[in-house]
């Protein structure tokens, strides 16, 4: 699982109110008083949430990890330079087709517990100010 990914399921589930103590109720801070619109789950949905994540979540390593055996046969195999980049080619072709897969899920779960979409982390950027480039990053 990408790092992001990770985090952005955690974030999820916490500003869901998924990771506070009672039932029904959100965690305190800044995700409460900013999505009032957010809906409240019970503690049943709760917990049926947190249990699908932890599949999808462990499903996505499970995936990481035989793209990743495949690249390491597919590189001992290669007989040379061009070889080798189509082994990485395929590797990265995997990876994406993974993280689109799990992109998919976790939209599909969003919507089963009728959670509002994450904002756009570009759009958020761009709302900001910032482009993500800065001299440091070119």
């Amino acid at each position: 699982m990408t790092p992001r990914l990770g985090v952005a399921l955690l974030a999820m589930a916490w500003g869901a109110g998924l990771l506070a103590g009672a039932p029904g109720v959100r965690a305190e801070g800044p995700w409460s008083a900013d999505r009032p619109d957010r809906p409240q789950l019970t503690r049943e949905q709760q917990l049926k949430m947190i249990s699908v994540q932890r599949t999808l979540l462990q499903r996505h390593q499970e995936g990481r990890l035989a793209i990743l055996d495949n690249d390491e046969r597919c590189l001992k195999a290669a007989a040379d330079d061009r070889a080798a980049q189509a082994c990485h080619q395929q590797e990265r072709e995997a990876l994406k087709r993974l993280r689109d897969d799990m992109r998919a899920q976790a939209r599909a779960l969003r919507q089963q517990f009728n959670l509002p979409e994450p904002p756009e982390r570009r759009k958020q950027l761009l709302r900001q100010g910032g482009s993500g480039e800065t001299p440091g990053n070119l």
